[in-house]
Order: C-alpha cells, then structure tokens, then sequence
C-alpha cells in the first residue's frame, strides 16, 4: 500500500523470448500428460528454435537432462513460493547456485537524450551449457519479478496442473496457466452445482 492507502500497480512484465523459454522449460513437467515428464533435447531445440534462442540450447546434449531437470525443479520453486519473499530467495538460491553476478549493461531500447540501461545476469566466461541456459533463463525470470512483483509469478490453480505462468493482467489476477484449465475448472465447477 502507498501512503494514501491505494495499492501500488505494479508494471506488466514484458513476455521476453527469454521468460517465454523459461515458461516452456519450466512447463516441460506436465501433470496432466502421462508421463509428466516431457523434457528430452529434440523439444527444447525446437523450443528454442521457435523462439530464436537457437545457439542457447544448441550445445546441450542428453547427457544434460539430469542437471536440466535439477535445474528445472530449482526454478520451479520460484514460481510455487507462497510469498514473496519464498519466491526471491528461490531465485537467489539458483542464481548463487549458477555463480551468477550481475552486471549494468545498456538495454538497446534508449530514447533520444537519454541512455537506457538494465542489470544482466551473466557467469563466468567458461561456463558450460547447462550453466549458460540457467543464468539465460534466470536473467528473463529476474527481469519480471523486479518489473511486476514476485506476485505475478505463479503457479496454475487448475488442479492437478501445476503448470507455471508470469501473470500479465492489469489487475495481477490470473489464476491458471491457460485458458483450457480456467475452462476445466469452470466445468468441473458447473457439473458439481448441477449434481449438489
């Protein structure tokens, strides 16, 4: 709440090629497809492909998928944290975990008369693949959390979808992943008031 009592608006995050990979990444565990694990390489490069993050995932191999999957299940965290201060130490948890420091670089949108810049998260200058797609992602993840709230990162109230979601309504109040599980569970709801 500000002084006057009115709570703050925060800014809609932009919806990055970068969060978009993240979102994909994080949502390659479904509960609702058997099996809910659909993370393998053939997905991601295509992913990536569709996304233009191609160079990003092209050095990941197989032999990856157990970190990825490590990986996927600390960012995870950032998403399902009940507060928000769960969700930022998530993020500096795997951000550490990734020897990740940050660095003010110009952001490339600047206005005439004035320069625009922007924190990046970057690592070491030998960091191998896996590290490479982490701090990538995470950089797209901590971009949105700074620019709208830890409260518009979210996980699907769609049950059992646990899909995850970065909420780019005005109002900060969207509570399922898409728009097929906000329909299942208005159905669901529907068939439980017309059997009660």
């Amino acid at each position: 709440m500000d002084q006057r009592g009115v709570r703050a608006m925060s800014r809609v995050p932009s919806l990055t090629q970068g969060l978009q990979l993240a979102l994909a990444f994080l949502n390659t565990h479904d509960l609702l497809e058997d099996p809910p694990d659909l993370l393998n390489i053939g997905r991601l490069q295509r992913m990536g492909t569709r996304l233009g993050c191609t160079p990003l995932i092209e050095s990941l191999s197989e032999a990856d998928l157990p970190e990825l999957r490590r990986l996927r299940g600390q960012l995870y965290r950032v998403f399902a944290g009940e507060t928000p201060q769960e969700k930022v130490s998530a993020l500096n948890n795997v951000l550490a975990t990734l020897a990740a420091h940050a660095s003010i670089e110009a952001s490339g949108s600047e206005s005439p008369g004035s320069a625009a810049y922007r924190v990046a998260i970057t690592g070491p200058a030998d960091t191998d693949p896996v590290r490479a797609f982490g701090l990538s992602i995470g950089d797209a993840i901590a971009h949105a959390l700074v620019a709208g709230g830890p409260d518009r990162l979210g996980v699907c109230a769609g049950t059992p979808c646990r899909c995850v979601f970065v909420d780019r309504t005005r109002a900060v109040r969207q509570r399922y992943c898409c728009e097929l599980c906000n329909d299942r569970v208005a159905a669901a709801a529907y068939r439980a008031r017309a059997t009660g």
